[in-house]
């Protein structure tokens, strides 16, 4: 009945209204599964992955350095892996509407079951989204009250952004689940939702503003208690940076809300195929740079491990052939700390004048890590006594096999 009314004498038969958005076009609708990925779907999807293969390898790197320095996990590990199985969710959406949705196309090629999975996908999306970046805050928080745990102020700075990130999550949680009466009303598109749900616009500007502070107050909160730490300049200044990379989580943010405001306008929810990818991409990039700025602090016993056993096998490596080349130009040993080409032996001289074989070398060279046996003898000099008292001996020169006699040691 709601399409058609029944003629009447003398009446017009009405023309049936049909939805254009509903009508085929001339080459019928996309399939997803044999249809080239839109290139808004590749701008979507690659980022997200990229940034989020670089998530896996500090959260495994900050896992390795809790091994490393055997400490326990503290609140902050747990919740950004619990932030980072959020995220994991959201960017697996994000794949799955462009692989199988056609997200991405005009909304008039796209078939209505496949708008009906990305209204749905992203649904859930954002929801996962708004959990991912609650506990990437909790996390920062409480590593921040690990490091400046005896100042009271900043403790009480502390609970007073933990508590505002918990009311968000909470409140964030029930207005998308209890915002839509019938439920189903979340991701259909027709004239009657805006009865149903009331001004999702507001809804979605209010949450990208309240996310936009929280994310630039947990920025700017450790910036003055870095300064009062007892370190040298050098070393505050880049600690400060590290925390500093938090500002392009907060670019991220802003410009996400201004999507958020942008996709919120009548037209964009219409062609919502192609308009809700910049918000999806600023969205997902929002929860992958928050997990990397959150694990930056926490993952240095790893990162030093790593750079430092390369730099000390290639530092072993060069000193080893430059100790090489230095005693083969020298004429030194490489097992003895002096000179293989000894120019005089000294000869001890007998009774009866017989050699009997070499005493001592006279020839000494400096080496600083030579055993300390083979330092210059200086046991006889200066003694009068012993000059009066010693023999005379012969030296023999090895190199013209000539002896000559002296009264000198």
């Amino acid at each position: 009945m709601s399409g058609t009314v029944s003629p009447t004498l003398g009446s017009v038969t009405p023309v049936a209204h049909h939805n254009p958005l509903m009508v085929p076009p001339p080459g019928g609708w996309i399939d997803p599964s044999r249809a080239t990925m839109h290139y808004r779907a590749v701008i979507l999807v690659a980022p997200i992955t990229a940034f989020y293969i670089l998530d896996l390898l500090v959260l495994l790197l900050r896992a390795w350095s809790r091994y490393i320095k055997k400490s326990s996990w503290r609140l902050s590990d747990y919740f950004i892996f619990i932030a980072s199985i959020f995220g994991t969710g959201y960017i697996a959406i994000c794949w799955l509407v462009a692989e199988r949705a056609g997200i991405g196309y005009p909304i008039i090629q796209v078939a209505p079951h496949e708008r009906l999975l990305i209204r749905k996908a992203f649904f859930a999306a954002w929801l996962l989204q708004s959990w991912a970046n609650s506990f990437i805050r909790l996390s920062i928080l409480d590593f921040l009250l690990q490091v400046f745990a005896p100042e009271e102020k900043f403790c009480l700075a502390i609970n007073f952004f933990q508590a505002a990130t918990s009311a968000y999550l909470i409140a964030c949680t029930i207005a998308w689940l209890a915002t839509c009466r019938p439920f189903r009303y979340n991701w259909e598109l027709g004239p009657d939702v805006p009865r149903h749900c009331g001004n999702l616009q507001l809804k979605f500007f209010l949450s990208a503003i309240f996310n936009l502070v929280l994310d630039v107050g947990i920025l700017i909160l450790p910036m003055p208690m870095l300064w009062t730490l007892q370190i040298n300049t050098r070393k505050k200044i880049t600690i400060s940076l590290i925390f500093g990379l938090g500002s392009f989580v907060c670019f991220a943010t802003a410009w996400r809300t201004y999507h958020v405001v942008k996709f919120s306008k009548p037209h964009n929810q219409i062609n919502f195929t192609m308009g809700v990818v910049e918000d999806a991409l600023w969205s997902g990039l929002e929860i992958t740079l928050g997990i990397i700025n959150a694990c930056l602090p926490a993952m240095q016993p790893a990162v030093q491990h790593l750079v430092r056993g390369p730099y000390q096998q290639l530092l072993e490596f060069s000193t080893s052939r430059f100790s090489k080349r230095s005693k083969s130009s020298t004429g030194y040993s490489s097992t003895s700390g002096h000179s293989r080409f000894t120019p005089w032996a000294r000869i001890s001289g007998s009774e009866n004048g017989l050699k009997t074989g070499i005493e001592r070398e006279v020839g000494y060279s400096v080496d600083s890590e030579s055993n300390s046996s083979d330092r210059i003898p200086m046991e006889n000099v200066g003694s009068t006594t012993q000059l009066a008292t010693q023999v005379s001996v012969t030296y023999h020169d090895p190199l013209t096999n000539k002896y000559r006699r002296s009264n000198n040691p």
